[in-house]
């Protein structure tokens, strides 16, 4: 689905600008071992639980747009890790806001897949 790490992980951060999860189902690894720590600290294990988490997510959360700084990247033939400072813009208020976003990305059988995000706030 995904050739690339690059392909997949723009498609994350979009579908989460667009509160889209049909794009989340096809972007998250079909594996029980998924992970997903969103900013409150809560942690999602296991496809259905992650997509369910992202579910009431976007069904509550104001819209949001990003501007990615990657800090760290690293990666295998069948493995990458990247962690990027995630500059977020609320689009309703344009409240700004900075996390910090763990990625960990899995070559499967039709491409690559998000196996783990984690977002952490950035202390003041």
């Amino acid at each position: 689905m995904f050739a690339t790490v690059e392909a997949v992980e723009k498609a994350f951060y979009k579908a989460i600008e667009d509160h889209d999860l049909g794009a989340m189902e096809q972007i998250w690894a079909q594996a029980d071992d998924v992970i997903y720590v969103g900013p409150d600290g809560k942690a999602s294990v296991g496809r259905a639980a992650v997509l369910e988490t992202l579910a009431q997510a976007f069904a509550t959360a104001p819209l949001v747009q990003f501007d990615l700084e990657r800090s760290v990247e690293y990666g295998t033939d069948t493995l990458a890790v990247r962690v990027n400072r995630e500059n977020v813009t609320l689009v309703e208020s344009d409240k700004k806001t900075a996390l910090v976003g763990a990625n960990n990305f899995r070559r499967e059988a039709d491409g690559w897949r998000v196996v783990l995000h984690q977002a952490t706030r950035i202390a003041a």
